[in-house]
Protein backbone atom coordinates (compact mmCIF):
# COMPACT_ATOMS: atom_id res chain seq x y z
CA UNK A 1 0.00 0.00 0.00
CA UNK A 2 2.99 2.62 0.79
CA UNK A 3 4.45 1.72 -2.82
CA UNK A 4 0.81 3.12 -4.03
CA UNK A 5 0.57 5.68 -2.01
CA UNK A 6 4.21 6.59 -3.22
CA UNK A 7 3.18 6.59 -7.07
CA UNK A 8 0.05 8.90 -6.49
CA UNK A 9 2.46 11.11 -4.36
CA UNK A 10 5.11 11.19 -7.50
CA UNK A 11 2.39 11.44 -10.27
CA UNK A 12 0.45 14.59 -8.47
CA UNK A 13 4.06 15.70 -8.06
CA UNK A 14 4.55 14.80 -11.70
CA UNK A 15 0.94 16.55 -12.73
CA UNK A 16 1.71 20.22 -10.67
CA UNK A 17 5.01 20.12 -12.44
CA UNK A 18 3.90 20.12 -15.79
CA UNK A 19 1.01 22.41 -15.25
CA UNK A 20 3.10 24.70 -13.34
CA UNK A 21 6.13 24.93 -16.67
CA UNK A 22 2.88 25.92 -18.61
CA UNK A 23 2.43 29.14 -17.10
CA UNK A 24 4.03 32.14 -17.16
CA UNK A 25 5.45 34.08 -13.98
CA UNK A 26 5.19 37.00 -13.19
CA UNK A 27 6.45 39.65 -15.32
CA UNK A 28 8.62 41.49 -12.50
CA UNK A 29 9.01 45.65 -11.65
CA UNK A 30 7.24 46.70 -15.00
CA UNK A 31 4.34 44.47 -15.64
CA UNK A 32 2.13 44.40 -19.09
CA UNK A 33 2.17 47.46 -21.26
CA UNK A 34 -0.47 50.13 -21.22
CA UNK A 35 -2.27 51.67 -23.66
CA UNK A 36 -0.91 53.83 -25.92
CA UNK A 37 -1.22 57.12 -24.52
CA UNK A 38 -2.71 60.41 -26.55
CA UNK A 39 -0.11 62.67 -28.52
CA UNK A 40 1.44 65.16 -26.62
CA UNK A 41 1.60 68.93 -27.32
CA UNK A 42 4.47 70.18 -30.17
CA UNK A 43 7.35 71.24 -28.73
CA UNK A 44 8.70 74.65 -29.83
CA UNK A 45 11.37 74.56 -32.20
CA UNK A 46 12.90 78.07 -31.26
CA UNK A 47 14.03 80.95 -33.44
CA UNK A 48 16.01 80.64 -36.70
CA UNK A 49 19.16 81.22 -36.17
CA UNK A 50 20.56 84.50 -37.90
CA UNK A 51 21.48 84.95 -41.52
CA UNK A 52 24.84 84.84 -42.35
CA UNK A 53 27.03 86.91 -44.36
CA UNK A 54 26.95 87.09 -48.27
CA UNK A 55 29.78 85.06 -49.60
CA UNK A 56 32.20 86.94 -52.11
CA UNK A 57 31.94 86.80 -55.56
CA UNK A 58 33.55 83.87 -57.71
CA UNK A 59 36.75 84.13 -59.15
CA UNK A 60 35.96 81.55 -62.22
CA UNK A 61 36.35 83.49 -64.87
CA UNK A 62 35.86 82.18 -68.16
CA UNK A 63 37.26 83.08 -71.93
CA UNK A 64 36.01 81.43 -74.91
CA UNK A 65 37.33 82.63 -78.36
CA UNK A 66 35.76 81.15 -81.85
CA UNK A 67 38.24 81.40 -85.03
CA UNK A 68 36.57 80.93 -88.48
CA UNK A 69 40.30 79.55 -89.83
CA UNK A 70 43.70 79.87 -87.94
CA UNK A 71 45.53 83.26 -87.81
CA UNK A 72 48.66 82.33 -89.48
CA UNK A 73 49.75 78.52 -91.30
CA UNK A 74 53.03 77.78 -90.78
CA UNK A 75 55.02 74.38 -92.66
CA UNK A 76 53.66 71.87 -90.04
CA UNK A 77 50.85 73.88 -87.23
CA UNK A 78 48.45 76.14 -87.44
CA UNK A 79 48.39 79.56 -84.80
CA UNK A 80 45.58 81.40 -83.41
CA UNK A 81 46.21 84.58 -81.45
CA UNK A 82 44.33 85.45 -78.64
CA UNK A 83 43.82 89.31 -78.81
CA UNK A 84 42.41 91.50 -76.15
CA UNK A 85 43.45 88.58 -73.74
CA UNK A 86 43.00 90.81 -69.78
CA UNK A 87 46.33 92.06 -68.72
CA UNK A 88 46.43 89.96 -65.92
CA UNK A 89 45.62 86.50 -67.58
CA UNK A 90 48.86 85.00 -68.60
CA UNK A 91 48.11 81.53 -70.81
CA UNK A 92 51.04 80.25 -68.89
CA UNK A 93 49.04 80.52 -65.73
CA UNK A 94 45.67 79.41 -67.23
CA UNK A 95 43.72 75.98 -68.33
CA UNK A 96 43.53 76.15 -71.57
CA UNK A 97 41.15 74.14 -73.91
CA UNK A 98 40.90 73.40 -77.35
CA UNK A 99 38.08 72.48 -79.99
CA UNK A 100 38.18 72.17 -83.34
CA UNK A 101 35.55 71.82 -86.58
CA UNK A 102 36.09 69.75 -89.51
CA UNK A 103 38.22 71.40 -92.47
CA UNK A 104 35.30 73.35 -93.92
CA UNK A 105 35.39 75.85 -91.48
CA UNK A 106 31.72 75.98 -90.24
CA UNK A 107 31.03 77.46 -86.65
CA UNK A 108 28.69 75.06 -86.12
CA UNK A 109 28.53 71.03 -85.58
CA UNK A 110 30.40 68.55 -83.37
CA UNK A 111 33.69 70.29 -82.20
CA UNK A 112 36.55 67.68 -81.38
CA UNK A 113 38.56 68.08 -78.41
CA UNK A 114 42.09 68.20 -78.85
CA UNK A 115 44.42 66.50 -77.87
CA UNK A 116 42.97 63.80 -79.85
CA UNK A 117 43.45 61.32 -82.74
CA UNK A 118 40.91 63.13 -85.63
CA UNK A 119 39.61 60.49 -88.02
CA UNK A 120 40.54 61.41 -91.69
CA UNK A 121 36.81 62.32 -92.52
CA UNK A 122 36.85 65.44 -90.30
CA UNK A 123 40.15 66.39 -91.77
CA UNK A 124 39.85 65.91 -95.30
CA UNK A 125 42.29 62.89 -95.29
CA UNK A 126 44.43 64.33 -93.02
CA UNK A 127 44.94 61.42 -90.05
CA UNK A 128 47.30 62.39 -87.09
CA UNK A 129 47.26 62.96 -83.27
CA UNK A 130 46.81 66.39 -82.77
CA UNK A 131 47.83 68.30 -80.37
CA UNK A 132 47.94 71.81 -79.64
CA UNK A 133 50.65 74.44 -76.87
CA UNK A 134 50.68 77.52 -75.89
CA UNK A 135 53.81 79.96 -78.37
CA UNK A 136 54.75 82.76 -77.47
CA UNK A 137 52.67 84.94 -75.38
CA UNK A 138 49.33 85.00 -77.07
CA UNK A 139 49.18 82.51 -79.96
CA UNK A 140 48.02 79.07 -79.45
CA UNK A 141 49.60 76.18 -81.57
CA UNK A 142 47.97 73.05 -83.13
CA UNK A 143 49.95 70.66 -84.50
CA UNK A 144 49.57 67.63 -86.37
CA UNK A 145 51.70 64.76 -85.65
CA UNK A 146 52.18 61.00 -87.13
CA UNK A 147 52.62 57.97 -85.00
CA UNK A 148 55.99 58.78 -83.87
CA UNK A 149 55.90 62.35 -82.69
CA UNK A 150 57.04 63.99 -86.09
CA UNK A 151 55.14 66.76 -86.98
CA UNK A 152 52.88 66.76 -90.40
CA UNK A 153 51.31 69.50 -92.83
CA UNK A 154 48.18 70.42 -90.57
CA UNK A 155 45.30 71.45 -92.28
CA UNK A 156 43.29 74.24 -91.56
CA UNK A 157 40.56 74.65 -89.07
CA UNK A 158 38.26 76.39 -87.16
CA UNK A 159 38.54 76.72 -83.53
CA UNK A 160 37.27 77.09 -80.28
CA UNK A 161 39.71 77.81 -77.60
CA UNK A 162 38.84 78.35 -74.05
CA UNK A 163 40.83 79.56 -71.65
CA UNK A 164 39.93 79.68 -67.47
CA UNK A 165 42.61 81.82 -65.64
CA UNK A 166 44.01 80.76 -62.22
CA UNK A 167 43.03 83.01 -59.24
CA UNK A 168 45.56 81.23 -57.02
CA UNK A 169 48.82 79.38 -58.06
CA UNK A 170 51.04 77.31 -55.67
CA UNK A 171 53.43 74.41 -56.26
CA UNK A 172 53.18 70.70 -55.52
CA UNK A 173 54.87 69.50 -52.96
CA UNK A 174 58.56 69.55 -54.53
CA UNK A 175 60.04 72.21 -56.45
CA UNK A 176 61.44 71.88 -59.60
CA UNK A 177 64.90 72.75 -57.71
CA UNK A 178 64.52 69.87 -55.29
CA UNK A 179 63.74 67.35 -58.27
CA UNK A 180 66.63 68.38 -60.00
CA UNK A 181 69.43 67.47 -56.87
CA UNK A 182 69.56 64.24 -57.33
CA UNK A 183 71.13 63.76 -53.50
CA UNK A 184 68.19 65.86 -52.10
CA UNK A 185 65.73 62.87 -53.46
CA UNK A 186 67.79 60.26 -52.49
CA UNK A 187 68.16 61.55 -49.31
CA UNK A 188 64.60 62.18 -48.92
CA UNK A 189 63.21 58.45 -50.67
CA UNK A 190 66.04 56.55 -48.63
CA UNK A 191 67.50 55.90 -51.85
CA UNK A 192 70.53 53.13 -52.19
CA UNK A 193 73.92 54.72 -53.96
Amino acid sequence: MKKLHFFRLAYSFLVCGLLLAGCEGPKGDSGDPGPQGAQGVQGNPGSPGATGAQGSVGTANVIQYKFAKATSIESTNVQYVIEELPSEVTLENSLIMVYVLPVNGLLSGDWAPLPSPLPPSFTHNTPGFYVFYPGSENIIVIEREDADGNPLPTPDLAAKIVIVPASIIKTGRYSAEFLNNYKAVQEEFNLPD
